[in-house]
């Protein structure tokens, strides 16, 4: 080969396109910059309304957020709305929800709630956000393993929780590795133990998940993901693998009762 054509091969190796690895969608800045607002304001909330102010809960069901703008509708529950308003304020927050309009009942009694509620002349609560960490867990769990969502989407919310991880202390990710990975069985046999998710600030735990996230399948009646290991071992994420090969008779999301 002249010294012409190497050059041109490597020019046309420097032009050519570096696809990187794409970024997981908890990873990306976008979802860790939101983690932290998340996080920020529950804990703003859960200090106001323990005060009886409920202000800054009505002001929240304007949130992008549906987690805060579900909270605030539970908060709200507490702080004086009616159970009929409480019940259409937690329904209306859910994860392909918007902000209601101005001009929604229940927001509307909310904020007449808000306007003319006194607010108890108490110290705010001492609260961390590992506490604000906690109830945004549950409200994403909950939702997770209820109404009607594609395993798909289940998935995608258990897993929407590993962006708090970097906004967060080392207890709190401690925590939040071992509360995520008790909701996949498998992840504590594969480990070993919960104490072993303490080491390196749950690391263990997060690795796990990030390397099994696209084996993993909902299995209602367990409430819990477990790990498709065949399609692991094919290399192939769950979905596509079962397109190709069904769930063998008694296995998968829907295995029969037990008599």
């Amino acid at each position: 080969m002249t010294r012409a054509l190497v050059l041109v091969a490597a020019l046309a190796l420097l032009a050519a396109p570096v696809f990187a690895e794409e970024v997981p969608a908890w990873d990306r800045t976008s979802a860790r910059d939101e983690a932290v607002r998340t996080l920020k304001q529950a804990q703003a909330l859960m200090k106001s309304s323990e005060r009886g102010d409920a202000r800054p809960a009505a002001k929240l069901l304007l949130d992008s957020s549906w987690i805060l703008r579900r909270m605030a509708g539970v908060r709200l529950g507490t702080l004086g709305v009616s159970a009929k308003v409480r019940d259409a304020l937690v329904r209306a927050a859910h994860p392909t929800s918007k902000p209601p309009r101005a001009d929604w009942p229940p927001l509307r009694a909310a904020q007449a709630l808000a306007a003319t509620r006194e607010v108890d002349l108490v110290p705010a609560p001492k609260l961390t956000p590992l506490d604000a960490l906690k109830v945004v867990l549950s409200v994403v769990v909950q939702e997770s393993q209820g109404g009607k969502h594609s395993p798909a989407v289940r998935r995608d919310l258990l897993f929407s929780l590993m962006a708090y991880r970097a906004s967060v202390s080392r207890e709190a990710r401690v925590w939040l590795a071992t509360a995520l990975c008790r909701l996949c069985p498998e992840a504590l046999l594969e480990i070993g133990d919960v104490k072993q998710l303490a080491k390196r600030g749950g690391r263990e735990g997060f690795r796990w998940l990030e390397e099994n996230e696209r084996y993993l399948f909902w299995q209602p009646r367990a409430a819990r993901f477990w790990v498709d290991k065949a399609a692991r071992k094919a290399g192939q994420a769950t979905e596509a693998y079962r397109r190709a090969h069904p769930w063998p008779k008694g296995q998968g999301p829907r295995p029969p009762r037990s008599s």
